[in-house]
């Protein structure tokens, strides 16, 4: 099966306008919308969240079901499409630089493949409280959102991972105060 290679600066500031030091990160909300069936990678890191109803992903030659407060992470290079969805799905989907990403496993003092040390992509889990975290930034976007406000979302869930990829590790994610 052929693929796309989407590259992050290609898609979030197609016309070379802006200020691309601030556009390391795509934050959209997916509802009453098709889902791409266009097999493709990125060069960037993606986090999807499954907020209502449910869809069929085809991930690295593997088809996965996703529902309601599932959480997916894929890495450069993971491979995917949308295959089906139901009527009333809606998702979050959080698209973040490869250098952000980097900066924020070096900041708790590791390597990106330490920090999402499991073994197979995507890295696929149930997770209502990122979907806390998700929703408090969601309502609050707009054009004023400052670049902090994603950095957070980006650490909490490094932090996340981090906790995952531990061996033996099945704890819950670390809580949010909200």
């Amino acid at each position: 099966m052929d693929k796309i290679i989407y590259e992050f600066d290609k898609i979030n500031n197609p016309q070379g306008k802006g200020n691309a030091e601030n556009n390391h990160f795509i934050f959209q909300n997916i509802e009453r919308r098709k889902l791409t069936s266009i097999y493709h990678s990125h060069d960037f890191y993606e986090f999807i969240i499954v907020l209502r109803g449910m869809c069929t992903a085809f991930i690295n030659g593997k088809e996965y079901e996703l529902v309601k407060d599932d959480a997916v992470f894929m890495s450069p290079g993971d491979s995917h499409s949308f295959t089906g969805q139901s009527e009333d799905l809606r998702i979050i989907s959080f698209s973040v630089k490869s250098c952000e990403v980097e900066s924020s496993c070096e900041y708790i003092g590791k390597r990106p493949d330490e920090c999402f040390g499991f073994k197979e992509h995507p890295l696929i889990f149930s997770e209502p409280g990122a979907q806390s975290v998700l929703r408090l930034i969601y309502n609050n976007i707009n054009d004023d959102t400052l670049i902090y406000e994603y950095k957070f979302l980006l650490s909490y869930f490094i932090r996340v991972l981090s906790v995952k990829s531990e061996p033996g590790n099945d704890d819950e994610c670390p809580a949010v105060i909200l």
